[in-house]
């Protein structure tokens, strides 16, 4: 519900006040992860045998490098 009510304040559809965006954006916090960016050293033929990996072997990779 909580997802609509952003979803369609985002559309235009409705309006929401800064207090209940900010609400809403504390709820979300609780429940999701907070996304941060991170740095991936790569170059392009790095980048090329990343595509043939799997997921699975993507992700590993992209952990490591992370850390």
């Amino acid at each position: 519900m909580l997802i609509d009510w952003l979803q369609k304040c985002a559309l235009g559809e409705i309006e929401m006040t800064a207090p209940q965006i900010q609400s809403a954006r504390i709820l979300l916090d609780r429940v999701l992860p907070s996304l941060k960016p991170i740095d991936l050293p790569l170059n392009y033929n790095a980048i090329q045998d990343i595509r043939n990996l799997g997921p699975v072997e993507a992700l590993a990779i992209i952990g490591r490098s992370n850390k």
